[in-house]
């Protein structure tokens, strides 16, 4: 809205700096409580964060359900899936960014929502560690492309399959300055966790490595999945690793594809009921 906007300028401008407790006061999460910087987090306080994702969570998440949000970020996203999915629902959410998890778990605790639960780990299609591209935003993170491991040291991997990345690797061995436990989603359902509903996919490139990771989940659960594909290639290695037919909407154009083939925020839906990965 053209109030909206005028108050987005006007923090641009003046936003302190610095982590502080605030209500949001619009949108889907009106009321909640968030820790934000208001510098370069203004539209979770203005509750305006990707308003279409937010509605296609709405639209597809009741309660009960079972909800992963991997790239939980400080939990927006998170704490929107807790109100939807209620007492009787659970939310989990991944963050391996060890800043990142440290609010995530304060604005859940803040905001008293009892039925999630912190995976401080990236998922992917692997078990093990690997090493992780911290950048100054907490909004930005990502698993290190392939080569880079041993800069990091502790012998990590890369797990992203990302080619976008390798194209500066000086910059990125720069970057690297954590080492993060990764996980597969196959391996922890297979281990008790309870099989998601919903998957919400934002994890800045690695959108087939977590897919290839949840394969067997996806084929035997059917979960809708929100997914933001960052780029082409991420979008050809998530159409790969697809262990079945999904039907893909764009949620800006509303476009239905077989694949997820441009950067989008992507509703994808099973063509058919739950079936068994050979």
């Amino acid at each position: 809205s053209p109030a909206a906007s005028r108050l987005q300028r006007m923090l641009s401008e003046h936003a302190p700096e610095g982590v502080r407790c605030v209500e949001v006061c619009g949108g889907r999460m009106k009321g909640a409580s968030l820790y934000v910087d208001l510098s370069c987090e203004k539209y979770y306080w203005l509750g305006t964060h990707e308003e279409l994702v937010q509605d296609a969570i709405a639209a597809q998440v009741g309660p009960g359900f079972t909800v992963y949000d991997v790239g939980a970020h400080v939990g927006f996203f998170t704490l929107l899936a807790s109100r939807l999915a209620g007492e009787t629902g659970r939310v989990i959410a991944f963050e391996p960014r060890p800043d990142n998890v440290e609010r995530l778990r304060r604005n859940i605790w803040t905001n008293d929502a009892r039925n999630v639960e912190v995976l401080a780990v990236a998922a992917s299609d692997r078990d093990g560690d690997a090493a992780f591209i911290m950048h100054e935003s907490t909004l930005e993170g990502r698993l290190a492309p392939r080569g880079l491991n041993d800069d990091c040291g502790d012998g990590a991997s890369n797990l992203s399959g990302d080619s976008d990345g390798a194209k500066a690797p000086s910059l990125l061995v720069s970057a690297i300055n954590a080492s993060v436990r990764t996980a597969t989603i196959d391996a922890l359902v297979r281990d008790g966790m309870t099989p998601p509903d919903l998957i919400k996919m934002d994890v800045e490139g690695a959108e087939g490595a977590v897919t290839r990771g949840a394969a067997r989940t996806i084929d035997a659960h059917r979960p809708v999945l929100l997914i933001e594909v960052h780029s082409r290639e991420a979008g050809r290695e998530v159409a790969d690793a697809m262990p079945c037919r999904y039907t893909f909407r764009d949620l800006a154009t509303g476009i239905e594809t077989g694949a997820p083939e441009l950067p989008a925020h992507y509703v994808a839906l099973p063509v058919v009921g739950p079936g068994r990965l050979a």
